[in-house]
């Protein structure tokens, strides 16, 4: 990947609920969605690759989107 991902201690703590212990920090493991769209910065429509059980994925029909503050924070500062 070449950029080494930073992300604020907040945006870490306010992501508790993570199951994979934000594995989305380490893009090498293939575990962070790709963003399709973002709104206002906060809301993001996504295409899956983090698999099955992430907290803070909402699905509806077959659109997904992300409310993840740490994955937020990554597209937000590294365009990724």
């Amino acid at each position: 990947m070449g950029v080494k991902i930073i992300v604020d201690p907040r945006t870490l703590n306010a992501a508790q609920k993570c199951r994979k212990e934000c594995s989305c920090l380490s893009k090498e493991e293939g575990d962070m969605c790709e963003v399709v769209f973002c709104v206002n910065n906060k809301l993001m429509g996504i295409e899956l690759k983090a698999g099955p059980g992430c907290s803070y994925r909402i699905s509806e029909d077959e659109r997904h989107y992300c409310i993840c503050p740490v994955r937020k924070e990554i597209y937000n500062k590294y365009h990724i």
